[in-house]
């Protein structure tokens, strides 16, 4: 049974291993399966900065966007288990292995772990002839660069703690996590979550400042960031969440 150093301190040996053992598996499409190696969750986790699993349910589950539907061919498993395996990580779904949520929570509050961890997947991947057209690098990260969290100067660490405090005392009296690891990895679950908001806001804008159309990537600028609109408003996410994201909702700059 895998043990948390399975997931923080994977090698690039161990995980050539478990790719070689998904490479031997058959394809389940219902049913009873297998238990998810930890390559498989550490993969899944790197999703959950890409899109939000609860978008999806089981009967919409084949909708879900990349990196999903390729994750489930490597795995030979059917998309809703990736999408599954992904709650399991921010602690919306039980049943999952002992260590997923604890370990995906530490992940998330360290970016620069979580990408050399996500090196060291690739790297293995592509070691066992796994290329980019069956394991694509989603994140971006496979030849440089760092997980960057967008939309985080939203988050104000107190705020969170206020916001959450009936939840993280309540779901520390129910499970196996001390009170502390309960607020870590609910804390950590809400910071991806606004990650993950700030992205599509990028995308829907077409990665381009909404006021002047400046484009950083057409000029060579490896990221965008998400900030505050012209007028002095604070909170901007917030507020276009609270609008759903629509054009006429309050202003969001979007720059580089």
């Amino acid at each position: 049974m895998a043990d948390l150093a399975d997931y923080l301190e994977l090698t690039i040996g161990q995980a050539r291993q478990q790719f070689r053992e998904l490479m031997r598996r058959s394809p389940v499409s219902y049913g009873r399966q297998v238990t998810f190696l930890p390559v498989e969750t550490l993969l899944c986790l790197a999703a959950s900065f890409q899109i939000n699993h609860r978008r999806f349910g089981g009967a919409t589950a084949h909708q879900a966007p990349e990196p999903v539907p390729s994750l489930a061919r490597l795995f030979s498993r059917p998309p809703s288990s990736v999408l599954a395996k992904m709650a399991n990580l921010d602690g919306s779904r039980s049943h999952g292995g002992k260590w997923d949520i604890l370990a995906g929570a530490m992940l998330r509050d360290d970016p620069a772990h979580f990408t050399h961890v996500y090196r060291v997947l690739l790297s293995a991947a592509r070691a066992e002839g796994i290329g980019a057209d069956r394991l694509p690098d989603f994140l971006g990260l496979e030849h440089g660069g760092e997980l960057d969290l967008l939309g985080q100067d939203e988050l104000e660490s107190s705020t969170l703690e206020a916001a959450f405090k009936e939840q993280i005392a309540q779901r520390a009296s129910e499970g196996v996590w001390s009170e502390k690891q309960t607020e870590q990895i609910i804390l950590a679950a809400a910071r991806v979550g606004q990650h993950v908001f700030a992205v599509n806001v990028l995308s829907n804008c077409g990665k381009r400042c909404v006021f002047c159309g400046l484009k950083p990537l057409a000029f060579g600028a490896k990221r965008m960031l998400v900030c505050r609109g012209p007028f002095d408003v604070p909170s901007a996410l917030p507020r276009w969440r609270r609008f759903g994201g629509c054009p006429s909702a309050p202003p969001v700059t979007l720059t580089g």
